[in-house]
C-alpha cells in the first residue's frame, strides 16, 4: 500500500529538516578535528581526487560550494564555513530520506520523524554532520539508493547507487540488501538491468577520472592496496570485536543501542519480518567490514537501519500499554486523543533524551580530539609567525597548514619520501636541508612529525630520519609545535 503525501506532512517534515539543519549549522566546530578536512577542501579547490578512491563525486559537487561561498564572499581560511554547511546540508537531507525510507516500509506517516529525529542526534551523526567530511554527503546517496529501490524505480536508484559508489567505496556493501530483495517479476528485472548500467556508467566516468591522475591503473591499484594494509586492516581478535562493539554503541548512543536490542524479538515475530531483514542487512555488513577494517567515524554507516529499526520497535512496544488499541468510535472526546498523545509524547521524550546523550557524546568527541584540534592553532600560529618562503617539514598534519598558509612552502615526509636504504635516507634529509638553509631559507620541523604518530608510528625509516636530523643540524624547540633547524 503506498500512502499519498499529505500537505501537513510535508510541513512538518519540511519545519523537521530546517530545525535539524539548524542544530548542525550552530553546533559546526568550524576547526579540523579530522587530518581529512583540509585535504579534502585542497583536492575540491585544486579538482584533485581525494583521499583513497578519490571520492570523484564529493569533489565534484564541492566545486559547487566553493563557487557558492566565492559568490558569498568566502575565501581562504573562511571556505571551512562553506564546507561545514556542506556536511551539514547533507547530513539534514539524509534524514529526511530516513523518514521516506520508514514511510514505505511500514506504511505509517508521521512516526518516521522519529527515525529522523534518531538519526539526527545520534553521536556520530551529529558530529560527522558538523565537520569537514565525506560522511553525509555519501550516506545522502546511499539512502536515497535504498528509497528508490524500495520504490522499485530502478532508473534513479542506478543514478543514486552510482554516485553513493563515487562518493565512498564502502556503498558496493549495499549489494547485500538489494541481493536480499531481488524484485521477481520480469519486466521488474529488465528495468533494473538498465539502472545497473547506469550505475556502471557513473562509476567509470569517475574513476577514469581519478586515475587519470596517475601514472597508470596499476599504480592507482597499488597506492590503494599499500595505504589499507598500513592503516586500515586490523588484527582479527577478541580485542578487536569488543572494541569495536564498545565504538558502535557510543556512536549510536547507549539509548538507542537499549531500545533496539529489547525490541528486536518482538519485531522478529511480528508480521514485519521481511522489513526486519531487510534492514538487518542493510546493517550487518557495515558493522562487520569496519569492525575489522577501522574504526573511528566509520560507524556512522550504521546509524540509518538501526534509528528506523528502533523507531518501529518504540511504536510497536508502545502497544503493550494498549494505548493504540482503544476504540477511536467512542463518543468519548478524551477516548479519540489519546492515541496521538501517546504518540506526541513519545517523540517529546525521544527529543529531550536524544539531545542530551547526543550533547554529552558530542563533547566527549570533542575532547578527544585535543590534538588534532591542535592542528588549527599551530596553523594558524604559522601565518604570523612563520617568515614568508619558510619551509616546514610535517607529517599529514601539514595538510591543515597549508590550508590556512599559503605564504610558506609545506614538505609532507611521509613514508614514501624515505628510502630504504639508512644511507639514503640520511643523504636525503641532509642534501635537502642544507641546500634549503644556503638558499636563505628558514627551516621548521613539527613536533607531531617527530613524534611519528598515526600510520607512521614505529616505522623504522622515520626513527632514522629524525636521529639524522636532530644530528646532523641544531634543533632548537620554540613551542610546542614547532622546532627550528640551523646549520651547526
Amino acid at each position: 500500500m503506498d500512502l499519498k503525501i499529505q500537505k501537513f506532512e510535508l510541513i512538518l517534515l519540511f519545519i523537521t529538516f530546517l530545525v535539524i539543519l539548524s542544530v548542525y549549522v550552530s553546533t559546526s566546530f568550524h576547526s579540523f578535528l579530522s587530518i581529512d578536512g583540509p585535504a579534502y577542501i585542497l583536492s575540491i579547490i585544486n579538482k584533485t581526487p581525494g583521499w583513497m578512491d578519490g571520492k570523484p563525486v564529493y569533489i565534484w559537487i564541492g566545486r559547487f560550494f566553493l563557487w557558492l561561498g566565492n559568490i558569498l564572499g568566502y575565501s581562504g581560511p573562511e571556505l571551512i564555513y562553506v564546507f561545514d554547511f556542506y556536511s551539514a546540508v547533507f547530513g539534514a537531507l539524509t534524514c529526511v530520506n530516513i523518514y521516506f525510507i520508514y514511510r514505505k516500509l511500514f506504511d505509517r506517516r508521521y512516526e518516521g520523524i522519529v527515525a529522523s529525529i534518531l538519526l539526527a542526534f545520534s553521536p556520530i551523526f551529529l558530529l560527522t554532520s558538523s565537520m569537514v567530511e565525506v560522511y553525509t554527503p555519501n550516506l545522502f546517496f546511499v539512502t536515497l539508493s535504498i528509497l528508490f529501490w524500495l520504490e522499485r524505480n530502478f532508473v534513479l536508484f542506478g543514478i543514486s547507487w552510482g554516485l553513493a559508489i563515487s562518493s565512498h567505496a564502502s556503498s558496493i556493501l549495499l549489494v547485500v540488501p538489494f541481493l536480499v530483495s531481488l524484485p521477481s517479476k520480469r519486466d521488474m528485472k529488465n528495468n533494473l538491468f538498465v539502472g545497473l548500467i547506469i550505475t556502471v556508467v557513473i562509476l567509470l566516468l569517475g574513476y577514469f577520472w581519478v586515475i587519470s591522475f596517475y601514472n597508470d591503473t596499476y599504480t592507482y591499484a597499488n597506492f590503494y592496496l599499500d595505504v589499507t594494509k598500513k592503516e586500515y586492516i586490523q588484527p582479527f581478535d577478541l580485542n578487536t570485536i569488543l572494541s569495536g562493539l564498545i565504538m558502535f554503541i557510543n556512536g549510536i548512543g547507549v539509548d538507542l543501542f537499549i531500545i533496539t536490542i529489547l525490541a528486536i524479538p518482538l519485531l522478529i515475530r511480528s508480521v514485519y519480518r521481511d522489513k526486519i531483514i531487510f534492514l538487518t542487512s542493510w546493517f550487518i555488513p557495515y558493522f562487520l567490514f569496519f569492525t575489522f577494517w577501522i574504526k573511528e567515524m566509520f560507524y556512522v554507516y550504521t546509524i540509518p537501519p538501526i534509528a528506523i529499526l528502533s523507531a518501529r520497535s518504540i511504536f510497536y512496544i508502545s502497544k503493550f500499554f494498549n494505548i493504540s488499541e482503544t476504540n477511536i468510535t467512542s463518543k468519548n472526546k478524551l477516548t479519540q486523543i489519546l492515541p496521538k498523545l501517546q504518540n506526541l509524547l513519545i517523540l517529546l521524550f525521544l527529543i529531550i533524551l536524544v539531545f542530551l546523550r547526543s550533547t554529552y557524546y558530542y563533547q566527549m568527541i570533542y575532547n578527544s580530539h585535543d590534538m588534532i584540534y591542535d592542528f588549527d592553532k599551530f596553523s594558524i600560529w604559522t601565518v604570523d609567525n612563520v617568515p614568508q618562503g619558510s619551509i616546514i617539514i610535517t607529517s599529514l598534519e601539514g595538510l591543515s597548514v597549508r590550508f590556512y598558509n599559503s605564504k610558506i612552502t609545506v614538505l609532507l615526509w611521509g613514508d614514501s619520501t624515505f628510502p630504504e636504504d639508512e644511507s639514503e635516507i640520511r643523504s636525503l634529509v641532509y642534501t635537502n636541508i642544507t641546500n634549503y638553509l644556503k638558499n636563505g631559507k628558514k627551516v621548521y620541523v613539527t613536533e607531531y612529525w617527530f613524534k611519528q604518530e598515526g600510520m607512521y608510528k614505529g616505522d623504522d625509516r622515520f626513527i632514522k630520519a629524525s636521529f639524522f636530523l636532530k644530528n646532523e643540524f641544531n634543533v632548537t624547540k620554540i613551542n610546542d609545535y614547532v622546532y627550528k633547524v640551523t646549520a651547526k
